[in-house]
């Protein structure tokens, strides 16, 4: 995404935009934000969702098929370029391929690659949200995932510095921790062992928060993998009893950005 130094003159109310600079000098881009968009194959179009960081560390699922994808993408100026790998939610082999693209000013686009063939076309919009500040403090609480329907739930605990534990349905206990890359922006590294009965796997990825809104209560958006195909993708939403999240108000607002998605699990583990 193309991005402005002072990088909340983004998210700011018109009054704010106001004031931002019109100087091209002022503007550089990264891969790094939340994207929401279509992945286009043959007459097929999916919905999609990304984290990526300011490196180019990311992680994305086909909200519609339930695929998962890493990202490591970097950029020259606006060319965007990169690996992947995709985690097919059938638990068939991953597939392994190269990304090619463009940065624009409204987010991404591009081509996921295997053989010098395209299999798929993406593009994606920004979604501001990735200008609000990162803090720890904000995802402190519980947090939990379940829905009518769904016989998969998870419960998290996090505590002030990041570390947290947890358990799901599966009965597969968590036990990991969040941090912060970027301060600047609304995009958190996770990792954390997955212990289910004497299995115990590393799993790691990304993480984004969401203040709570008309519709939902405050949620962190997260998307963790441990390398070898299995996957997690929920939202796991604040419990307004206990999470001090759940009450802080979003400090701007993030005007034209996608809708935020909504809470969902998509996942595949040989543990259940």
């Amino acid at each position: 995404m193309i991005k402005q130094p002072l990088t909340y003159c983004l998210a700011a109310t018109a009054l704010l935009l106001a004031a931002c600079s019109n100087n091209d000098d002022d503007f550089y881009a990264t891969p790094g934000g939340l994207y929401a968009g279509t992945l286009s194959a043959s007459s097929l179009q999916d919905s999609t969702y990304a984290i990526i960081d300011e490196s180019g560390f990311g992680r994305m699922i086909d909200s519609t098929s339930g695929d998962y994808y890493r990202l490591s993408l970097s950029n020259k100026d606006l060319s965007l370029s990169g690996t992947y790998q995709e985690y097919p939610a059938s638990g068939d082999a991953a597939v392994s391929g190269d990304f090619s693209g463009r940065l624009t000013d409204q987010g991404m686009k591009g081509s996921f690659i295997v053989s010098g063939s395209t299999v798929s076309s993406l593009s994606a919009l920004f979604d501001n949200n990735y200008f609000y500040r990162s803090n720890l403090n904000l995802l402190v609480g519980n947090w939990s995932y379940s829905a009518s329907g769904d016989s998969f739930s998870v419960s998290l605990g996090i505590n002030s510095d990041g570390s947290f534990t947890g358990s799901d349905s599966s009965g597969c206990d968590y036990a990991g921790a969040f941090s912060v890359f970027d301060s600047d922006f609304n995009a958190y590294h996770v990792s954390y062992t997955l212990t289910c009965g004497i299995t115990h796997s590393s799993y790691s990825g990304v993480a984004a928060y969401y203040y709570a809104d008309s519709q939902y209560p405050a949620g962190i958006e997260l998307m963790a993998d441990d390398s070898n195909g299995n996957y997690l993708a929920v939202q796991v939403l604040s419990a307004p009893a206990t999470a001090a999240a759940a009450q802080v108000a979003a400090p701007a607002s993030a005007k034209g950005s996608p809708a935020r998605p909504a809470p969902a699990v998509l996942r595949h583990t040989a543990a259940g």
